[in-house]
């Protein structure tokens, strides 16, 4: 709330101050560390880190991942988590069922390598800011028809 100062969640004090802490992230059997910013207590050494920097943390995690072509259900469910989607949304978003993509993220059938590139392009392109793969992949599934005359674009 609104003027409610922020506690350390283990001694209650007030006194944090904003530090840089080492986010560990285990992906199956894999640890990753991970440097982000947190607010660190000053009487006991607490470290508290936002959901914020969590979450930019674990896209970072979805990343390399990604490119070390990590090819496993438990992969796909971590970055489809890190991109923030349900399984049912991100099948639909790169055209397979959700019971397909269900299979995938249990362990009952090895992902597809195609798949896999989709959603590892949708984690670059979120790091980087941007919704274009998200447009793309939408622009996809609902093509539109070419227009009589000639369309400018924007150069």
């Amino acid at each position: 709330m609104q003027g409610e100062s922020v506690r350390c969640p283990t001694c209650q004090s007030e006194a944090l101050q904003s530090d840089r802490c080492e986010e560990r992230i285990v992906v199956g059997g894999e640890t990753f560390v991970v440097d982000v910013v947190c607010e660190r207590c000053v009487k006991c050494g607490e470290e508290v880190v936002s959901y914020q920097a969590r979450s930019a943390a674990e896209l970072t995690v979805a990343f390399a991942l990604a490119q070390r072509g990590r090819l496993s259900g438990t992969t796909l469910r971590f970055m489809r988590k890190a991109l923030g989607y349900q399984a049912g949304e991100l099948a639909t978003l790169i055209d397979v069922t959700p019971e397909t993509f269900s299979r995938w993220e249990n362990g009952e059938r090895l992902p597809e390598g195609r798949a896999f590139v989709l959603v590892g392009l949708l984690v670059a392109a979120r790091l980087r800011g941007s919704n274009d793969a998200v447009g793309l992949l939408e622009a996809l599934r609902a093509p539109v028809q070419f227009a009589a005359a000639p369309v400018k674009l924007a150069g």
